[in-house]
């Protein structure tokens, strides 16, 4: 009998075209790719393309992983596919892992490995969406989340290519960026290497293409809605909001016990959670705690987070990572950590060690992963102005100045009763916001186009 790895590619597909021709259900061995040849996968009920329904495109976490290393869109995707009311006829069609396909079923789910970011995505996708014609596909949109600058463009011209398929397109867009705030900090916050006036119209161009040639938008807030309307001028587009998910987090860990495991015990501990980029304000929380520690010296400041993986390998952003550390080791090398990424299982620890989370964000244009975990877990937070309409309790808002933020932190801990009013207001987006009523939500959606 032929071994796996001495069959050819023209016998494999052979008989597979054999075992879809008698309408073989049963088990089938999907083809994986590898230095050695194709080796079959074993997988359950894997999908044919007349069973097909919904297929949903975006990065997507390794098998039996879900905080994925390659950005918080993939786990969201996780998330929410997961926690749909019905998942028959659902295929994920995912970004490749180190350049090799993969197709298995994870979850009740069908997910092909299918595309690699670049320019090429787009007919990588198209292949398996001609070949399998789901009646609606729900992609997820960041304007890099599939590539550079050339990959972003060609997001449009993949919809226009969906539509010729006759297939009803919805788009969740991850972040609405306010255009006025494209500006000469912006870009270079975000390694943008284009003119502020350019990177404005662009993403103006670029945003009304995606939303025209979509069914249905989805975004996370209102305030996105009421930006692609007014800011972008899509008066007409159908705009679903839909936030992003929590689970609410059940550990027998205590605050005091997760203090304890980091050396934290009796400590007033801030906690920054999230990839670290420039957006997203962390010098500003550095120089608060500058101010901070000029009056007490029982704060700790923690940046829990990895580099983006978008612009690891970018000469200006490893400059910006290096200035940060720089800047940490010379204000107090001991009660300023970086922790680089956390592990899936070491989450909660910071987050039940931190008497409060901040999010000092340059600018509102995404609801944050970061966020999520802080309200599922009915931790304490505070937020930027610049979130404002994200969060609407002003109690947690602090103008975007490190004096402000200052006052604000020491106010959270000093102002009687604020803490517990705080985890109240966390405790009540937690309950608005469950991952099965995120997915029921979700499937509502759907609904208007099946």
């Amino acid at each position: 009998m032929t071994k796996p790895n001495d069959m050819n590619l023209p016998a494999l597909r052979g008989r597979v075209s054999s075992l879809r021709g008698k309408d073989f259900i049963a088990p089938l061995a999907s083809i994986r790719r590898s230095r050695g040849g194709f080796t079959p996968t074993l997988t359950g009920g894997v999908l044919s393309a007349q069973q097909i329904k919904i297929g949903v495109i975006s990065t997507y976490p390794m098998q039996g992983e879900k905080h994925a290393k390659i950005g918080a869109v993939a786990a969201y995707t996780k998330d929410l596919v997961t926690s749909l009311p019905d998942k028959n006829g659902i295929r994920i069609y995912a970004n490749r892992l180190d350049g090799k396909s993969a197709v298995y079923e994870e979850d009740g789910l069908s997910v092909v490995r299918c595309w690699d970011k670049g320019g090429l995505y787009v007919f990588q996708i198209f292949r398996h969406l001609r070949k399998d014609r789901p009646k609606i596909v729900h992609i997820h949109h960041e304007f890099f989340l599939y590539g550079g600058i050339v990959s972003a463009l060609a997001f449009p011209v993949m919809l226009f290519l969906i539509s010729c398929l006759g297939i009803k397109r919805i788009v969740t867009i991850h972040g609405v960026i306010p255009l006025k705030y494209v500006n000469r900090s912006f870009v270079q916050e975000n390694r943008v290497n284009i003119n502020p006036l350019l990177a404005r119209l662009g993403f103006f161009v670029l945003t009304n293409a995606i939303v025209r040639f979509t069914d249905i938008t989805i975004v996370h807030e209102k305030l996105f809605a009421d930006s692609i309307r007014d800011e972008y001028k899509c008066h007409s587009a159908e705009v679903a909001v839909v936030h992003i998910g929590v689970d609410r987090k059940i550990t027998e860990l205590k605050p005091e016990d997760a203090k304890q495991r980091l050396n934290l015990a009796g400590k007033k501990v801030l906690l920054f959670f999230g990839y670290l980029t420039g957006y997203k304000g962390i010098e500003l929380l550095i120089d608060a705690f500058v101010l901070l520690n000029k009056e007490e010296h029982d704060y700790y400041l923690i940046i829990a987070g990895a580099e983006h993986p978008r612009m690891a390998g970018n000469a200006d952003y490893r400059q910006y990572i290096e200035g940060l550390r720089s800047s940490a080791r010379k204000i107090s090398p001991d009660r300023i950590v970086f922790t680089g990424f956390v592990k899936e299982e070491d989450v909660p620890v910071y987050y039940l060690a931190a008497d409060v989370s901040v999010f000092p964000y340059t600018v509102g244009m995404a609801s944050s992963s970061a966020m999520a975990f802080a309200i599922a877990y009915g931790r304490p937070f505070l937020v930027s102005e610049r979130l404002r309409g994200v969060i609407e309790f002003e109690e947690m808002i602090f103008t975007h100045k490190p004096d402000a933020l200052k006052q604000k932190i020491q106010e959270f801990f000093s102002r009687q009763g604020l803490r517990e009013t705080i985890e109240n207001y966390s405790f009540r987006l937690q309950k608005e916001r469950m991952w099965p009523d995120i997915g029921k939500q979700t499937w509502q959606v759907y609904q208007r186009l099946l």
